[in-house]
């Protein structure tokens, strides 16, 4: 295994700051408003996310710039970023660890990235000290990825108190991925002690910005009250937001929590709707209950040989979720034995509410 403090100290030692050019200069300025790097503290303009890059005219522009300024490692990264996008992950390499060499932070995390999501361990291990360097100059996704390989152990010795620090300062900075990392390691006690209001805290924040792991995280708290207050109201909002950008467990959790009346009162129509859409997306817990509802009489508008093709691969739902929506729903149809089957199913799987649930049916 590494050793961190060493590696940090050699890092720190090689890796000088690069500097920025004290204006935008207009035969540079096209590279950086196509390619310039969100996250880059460096950047000239406001940067271009990874998905959103034209690659094609990012690949031009930047190729001119540094044929015009070979010594501005910003440019370099430009390139790499622009190329990456583009699908030429070799020419990428290139470019990143041109601009590596002079000590660009983002560069230096973007070697480590990508030996990462190469599966490249000597790759990794060749570009550790520059990740190290750039996290400590302060580019977030460096100090997010050290916080991930400091949970996961390798090539870094496994210290989930690092992975928490490291986290901390991609959170800080305003990082949506990192503060849901944070969330995490606070709702599970990885590397600071458990506490499920700070991790509602973190989740908000990450859900403001959009991240649909966040929401679905955060609106399980809310329907749970772990942490907060329980809201059902503000949970299915949360729910919601994420279901519409398509997150498959958001959908699912949507469906059931109109099914099971969560909000106040069943909704069957619109929970057939979130479950199809979690079914099409191939979520077998979705699947198992439109098979059960399609049993019980209820029109799912799915197609016969889907539904025969679900029941005879799948059988019946497993998930505690599950089950405890069919034990209400069914409960709600004053059927009460078809519910109490459900529901005891959903108690042994260790569901919180259904032994509450099950209890009301013999009142």
């Amino acid at each position: 295994m590494f050793r961190l403090p060493l590696i940090l100290a050699i890092a720190l030692a090689a890796a000088p700051a690069a500097t920025a050019p004290a204006k935008l200069d207009p035969k540079l300025g096209r590279c950086d408003m196509l390619a310039a790097d969100p996250w880059d503290p460096l950047r000239l303009a406001p940067g271009v996310p990874a998905d959103r890059l034209d690659s094609g005219r990012a690949v031009e522009a930047c190729r001119g710039a540094v044929a015009a300024a070979p010594d501005e490692p910003r440019l370099h990264h430009q390139l790499g970023r622009a190329l990456k996008a583009a699908g030429r992950g070799a020419d990428a390499l290139g470019s990143f660890g041109r601009a590596a060499g002079k000590g660009y932070a983002p560069a230096q995390h973007a070697l480590a990235a990508a030996a990462l999501e190469g599966r490249d361990d000597a790759a990794l291990a060749a570009a550790l000290d520059g990740l190290i360097a750039a996290a400590e100059h302060g580019y977030a996704p460096a100090c997010e990825l050290l916080a991930a390989l400091h949970e996961a152990g390798g090539p870094v010795d496994r210290d989930l108190g690092a992975a928490y620090a490291w986290a901390e300062r991609a959170a800080e900075q305003g990082s949506a991925t990192a503060q849901a990392r944070m969330a995490r390691y606070y709702a599970e006690g990885i590397g600071v002690q458990r506490d499920l209001a700070q991790a509602a805290r973190w989740n908000r924040l990450a859900a403001g910005q959009g991240l649909a792991e966040a929401q679905y995280a955060l609106a399980d708290q809310l329907r749970r009250g772990r942490g907060v207050n329980a809201n059902p109201a503000v949970a299915a909002h949360w729910l919601g937001k994420a279901a519409q950008r398509g997150h498959l467990p958001s959908q699912l959790a949507l469906g059931l929590f109109h099914l099971a009346g969560e909000g106040g009162r069943s909704d069957a129509d619109r929970a057939v709707d979130w479950l199809r859409r979690a079914a099409e997306g191939g979520s077998a817990p979705a699947q198992q209950v439109l098979v059960a509802l399609d049993r019980a009489g209820l029109d799912t508008d799915v197609d016969r040989l889907d539904l025969d093709h679900w029941e005879l691969t799948l059988g019946e739902a497993e998930d505690p979720d599950a089950l405890f929506a069919l034990g209400r729903w069914f409960d709600g149809r004053d059927a009460t034995d078809q519910a109490r089957s459900y529901l005891e199913r959903a108690v042994a799987l260790g569901h919180p509410a259904a032994d509450e649930e099950l209890a009301s049916l013999a009142e």
